[in-house]
């Protein structure tokens, strides 16, 4: 017979860290608990309200109800907010005790400016999100084309005053 496997569990605050933009619901797709950042982003928001009055399943084509969303936890979940551009990706997880269902997931966001939109910022990602490197590299992006256009223009206005200063040189020796 194999050894047991040894079963882990995560303290609360160690969860709500690693993922901040979790939601846990019970059979009848009532909110269990929540992540911090959730909850600010969705104030009415409270144990015990309905799911479905404050996100509507994009992803995957289902029907939400809990034997639909318990049946497709290998699938990218796409989640729209009330609020306006809150839209959340990740996946359902079903709970060791077969009664509730977690959705792990974070903003889906493209560029820095969504964080603005939202009233969020990086901190409130958890470390291990790769949508914080995303954004990173997307500001950086935007920095690096910021530094070009300026580079650029300056450029371009030294060539023009070293065309001005040729024309005017040529000028005088012509006059000459």
């Amino acid at each position: 017979m194999p050894p047991e496997t040894p079963r882990f569990g995560l303290a609360a605050q160690a969860f709500t860290a690693a993922f901040p933009f979790h939601l846990v619901l019970n059979r009848d797709l009532e909110v269990v608990q929540s992540g911090p950042v959730i909850q600010r982003l969705c104030p009415g928001l409270l144990a015990g309200g309905p799911f479905c009055s404050h996100f509507q399943l994009r992803r995957p084509a289902v029907e939400a109800t809990w034997e639909a969303l318990s049946q497709q936890t290998q699938s990218l979940f796409l989640l729209q907010g009330n609020r306006p551009g809150l839209l959340l990706r990740g996946m359902m997880v079903k709970l060791d005790d077969g009664e509730h269902l977690a959705f792990l997931g974070s903003p889906w966001l493209t560029s820095v400016g969504e964080l603005e939109t939202l009233g969020l910022s990086l901190h409130e990602f958890a470390v291990h999100d790769p949508i914080a490197d995303l954004l990173f590299l997307i500001q950086t992006k935007d920095h690096g084309l910021e530094d070009a256009k300026t580079l650029t223009a300056e450029l371009r206005a030294a060539k023009e005053t070293a065309e001005e200063k040729l024309r005017e040189h040529s000028r005088r020796s012509d006059s000459d």
